[in-house]
């Protein structure tokens, strides 16, 4: 059963199905290799920061809609969205219901199509279009052992479907629940290589006897070839990755968990770790330390790889000793190489609140855009803005609302095109009208 852009029929209203997924085998993190080395040379100039369009209101025929996802293509647009609904006897007020997905070709949007169609709620989509054109997209499923779906706050299951010429696929399974689960890390992204393949990386749920134990939070990496996911295979003991492509082909990685030097005696947290591999996942390197977090915990970390070739890494991080969640911080470093990196420095430090991550994006110099948004005062502080800042190459900028004005931005999906125009999807109020409001933007050196 096919799903396209004109609707889905009463056949794919089923449960998805795929066979389950087997845990992959134990073991333990080899030693981290020493960061003693010097620091990499300085970068290029970057390209400028971005103009922003006027934001437009998408035609979401939805009442509360969230997590925007975007996929950029030439001449063509991908918007994913979870739709929620009200959960009434519930935990939540509001659970997810479904996954829909708009394509928008010139100056319209066509009708959002629902593409999980299943009984247990959905969400947390994530988008992609690789080499061949193939748009992919992943999301989570809430599906409970005891039934109650709709009181888990996070997915226990994932899911993936595919479209090739506006139709899409029937959903099949990436990882599935095998026992009650109390939470699942959704990958960041998925990442497509130059050979038709597709990558991501699940940190799998433990059981609610173990869900506090740190050691035992592993993330695995899977593959999409030929029609089909790979079975997952075990990278590290950590959690929160991140990877991407280079040139060469070679996967690179960052991911946080407890440095284990030091013991007892210098506790650590969440120290952010790099990995490579060159055989498409089957093998990693060494994890190679970019900062040690101590008391001050690093969260959330991620990579790319800028237009100059050097590899940047950006995460949160907890602003005093002892460090205690939400991070109030934003951290970078970079690397030519993956072995030696730069001394992190603080991102928007004229900022006071609690950042949350939403992309960073690389131009075709040596400048990055990261957007993220910002909760004022604190986790549960009002409003949450929406933010945007650059960095020319050297140094960053200061950052500044998004679209130039004190929207709230509750959830952000970014996406780049192949000419370089930079892609966002709020969701959340501005001129104080909740909705999903789309915008494009360009650097003055963009060609």
């Amino acid at each position: 059963m096919a799903c396209t852009f004109a609707g889905c029929g009463e056949e794919a209203k089923g449960p998805p199905t795929g066979p389950n997924e087997t845990e992959p085998p134990p073991g333990l993190n080899p030693e981290p290799l020493e960061d003693v080395c010097d620091p990499p040379p300085p970068s290029v100039a970057g390209l400028g920061p971005m103009t922003w369009g006027v934001p437009e209101k998408v035609p979401v025929p939805f009442d509360a809609v969230a997590e925007p996802s975007l996929a950029a293509g030439e001449g063509v647009v991908y918007l994913a969205f979870e739709v929620r609904g009200p959960n009434p006897g519930g935990l939540l007020p509001m659970a997810p219901t479904d996954i829909y997905v708009m394509r928008r070709e010139g100056d319209g949007w066509s009708e959002p199509v629902n593409i999980s169609n299943t009984p247990t709620p959905s969400s947390r989509a994530r988008l992609s279009i690789d080499a061949a054109g193939v748009v992919h997209a992943l999301w989570g499923e809430h599906i409970a052992a005891d039934g109650r779906h709709q009181d888990l706050i996070h997915p226990t299951s994932v899911f993936h479907a595919t479209a090739t010429g506006g139709e899409w696929s029937s959903p099949d399974t990436v990882w599935y629940a095998t026992a009650q689960l109390m939470f699942l890390e959704m990958p960041k992204r998925l990442v497509p290589d130059a050979g038709g393949r597709t990558h991501v990386m699940i940190t799998p749920g433990v059981d609610e006897a173990n869900a506090n134990v740190p050691e035992l939070r592993k993330f695995v990496h899977l593959v999409w070839a030929g029609g089909a996911w790979s079975s997952p295979r075990r990278v590290y003991f950590g959690h929160q990755p991140d990877v991407v492509v280079d040139d060469a082909g070679d996967l690179l990685a960052v991911y946080v968990e407890g440095d284990p030097r030091g013991g007892e005696t210098n506790y650590d947290v969440n120290s952010v770790f790099f990995i490579r591999s060159d055989d498409g996942g089957v093998t990693w390197s060494r994890p190679q330390r970019i900062v040690r977090g101590g008391r001050r915990a690093a969260y959330d970390p991620w990579i790319v790889i800028g237009g100059d070739g050097r590899i940047h890494a950006i995460w949160t991080r907890d602003a005093e000793d002892p460090g205690v969640w939400p991070p109030e911080t934003i951290e970078h470093s970079y690397s030519t190489d993956g072995v030696c990196w730069s001394d992190p420095v603080e991102v928007a430090a004229s900022l006071s609140g609690f950042p949350i991550l939403a992309s960073v994006v690389p131009d075709d110099g040596g400048g990055l855009h990261l957007i993220f948004h910002h909760e004022q005062g604190g986790a549960g502080g009002r409003p949450s803005r929406a933010m945007y800042v650059y960095r020319d190459g050297f140094a960053w900028g200061d950052p500044v609302p998004l679209f130039g004005a004190e929207e709230v931005g509750f959830t952000i999906g970014v996406a780049r095109d192949p000419r370089g125009t930079l892609h966002v999807a709020l969701a959340g109020e501005v001129g104080g009208e909740f909705a999903i409001y789309y915008a494009t933007g360009r650097s003055a050196g963009t060609h």
